[in-house]
């Protein structure tokens, strides 16, 4: 299941470190967003910085999970979380044609 508040949830862990130092899984969704939308730009690509921008900040979604979370904390089992983010942009603009249209490049869309 995925979560809805990212705010106690984490992307990365800092080796040694407490969970206070852990980088945030909301401060690197947004971080990741914002770096695919200028990379978009400073590429030539400036009419797909909006869909950068929302691939960015979609493609660790599955982070926000409690398996995700559990192996961040020492679990042994590290689970698939690369798809989650493209089945919710899959399932949320299946009816957009003109967006899907332009992620096309994306198997699962």
């Amino acid at each position: 299941m995925i979560v809805k508040d990212t705010k106690n949830y984490y992307a990365h862990t800092k080796e040694n470190k407490p969970k206070e130092e852990w980088q945030l899984l909301k401060t690197h969704l947004i971080n990741t967003a914002e770096l695919a939308k200028r990379f978009a730009k400073d590429f030539g690509c400036s009419n797909l910085t909006e869909i950068a921008r929302i691939m960015g900040l979609f493609h660790d979604l599955g982070k926000g999970t409690d398996s995700f979370q559990e192996y961040l904390c020492g679990g042994n089992t590290h689970p698939n979380h690369s798809g989650a983010g493209a089945a919710f942009l899959k399932e949320k603009y299946k009816g957009d044609y003109g967006l899907r249209k332009q992620l096309k490049f994306i198997p699962l869309l």
